[in-house]
């Protein structure tokens, strides 16, 4: 695992080990004290931040997972950074033992924060309507066709990237994963996206709250550095098998 390094222990101790701006973007999932479990202790966030400004490139992005009350506190302490939200729209719904009282939740906030303009790589995934007319078929594209009227013909939709504008929305519509081995784990195709859209091929990702490591999954997946940190001896070891097969299948792939 040359691109790869993986270091158990606590975050703050081992991003002092990490060389002073030697990170192109930092994506994590920390945790947001939002239950009772051991794994849910949030991280203190003055000494983390001087970590994370510490090693992060003077234009390299930190990206990190929120949930509401956590997403306020965590916007709040370095709110000098702070530039926007993303949405993503989860396929699993949770929050059934509230939910006489609150809304379901089916989505997560992603927080962005940087000091310089960052790498920028807009994925621009959108529906796009394929128009059917005497048997063929026909995508419409442009900035003046924001929808397309069907007259005749019928029509059905499909996952487009645009060839022109590729410019994308704030609300990013990701299945959560089937089968997961971590509480919060995030779908891989989430992270993937995230890491095309702050980086470029070769450059260095850092997680420092690890978990079962499916960011050292989508680096390996897009040829990108990993640098993972993982507080919890057994997940540590769930991350490893996972980024080791992982890079086993791009090998077998290429």
């Amino acid at each position: 695992m040359d691109n790869v390094e993986l270091m158990l222990g606590d975050c703050l101790e081992r991003m002092a080990e990490i060389a002073t701006g030697s990170v192109d973007l930092v994506l994590a999932d920390p945790p947001y004290g939002t239950t009772a479990c051991t794994w849910d202790s949030v991280i203190p966030l003055e000494p983390m931040w001087a970590q994370l400004k510490r090693v992060i490139k003077l234009n390299g992005a930190i990206v990190m997972t929120a949930n509401q009350p956590f997403t306020s506190v965590l916007g709040a302490s370095n709110i000098a950074w702070l530039r926007y939200a993303w949405t993503w729209k989860k396929s699993k719904v949770t929050g059934h033992l509230n939910a006489k009282i609150r809304p379901l939740k089916d989505c997560e906030d992603v927080l962005v924060f940087y000091k310089g303009q960052p790498t920028y790589n807009p994925q621009g995934l959108v529906d796009c309507d394929i128009m059917r007319h005497n048997g063929k078929s026909r995508v419409l594209v442009g900035k003046e066709t924001p929808a397309i009227s069907v007259a005749s013909g019928g029509f059905s939709s499909t996952p487009f990237k645009q060839s022109k504008t590729n410019y994308p929305r704030q609300v990013l519509d990701f299945s959560s994963e089937a089968r997961t081995v971590h509480p919060t784990q995030k779908p891989v195709a989430l992270m993937k996206y995230l890491i095309n859209t702050y980086t470029d091929t070769g450059e260095t990702v850092l997680d420092f709250a690890m978990g079962s490591g499916t960011t050292g999954v989508a680096c390996a997946n897009l040829a990108r550095r990993f640098i993972g940190i993982e507080l919890d001896s057994d997940y540590f070891e769930v991350a490893k098998t996972r980024i080791e097969n992982s890079l086993h299948e791009v090998v077998e792939c290429g």
